[in-house]
């Protein structure tokens, strides 16, 4: 429960340009539930955004593989199909 709760902070501020803190909720998240595939794909998308690529694709490798939905799977692939 209580990483749905950080995962929803995390969306909501990321959504503000909050992006560092996004990052650090997101972060707590994963260290209460390590297979938090919705975490690990939003902090994916955030290092994309920075411009960190290597990151991003590690992020969206631990995403696929901690079990998500086809549709967030989709997105998690295409991270990793990109640059």
């Amino acid at each position: 429960h209580l990483a749905l709760i950080e995962f929803t902070i995390a969306r909501d501020t990321g959504s503000n340009d909050s992006i560092d803190r996004a990052e650090k909720y997101l972060e707590k998240a994963i260290r209460i539930n390590k297979r938090y595939g919705r975490a690990y794909l939003l902090l994916a998308k955030i290092n994309m955004k920075k411009q960190k690529y290597g990151k991003a694709k590690s992020y969206a490798r631990k995403a696929i593989n901690s079990g998500l939905t086809n549709k967030l799977q989709k997105q998690a692939q295409s991270i990793l199909n990109s640059r």
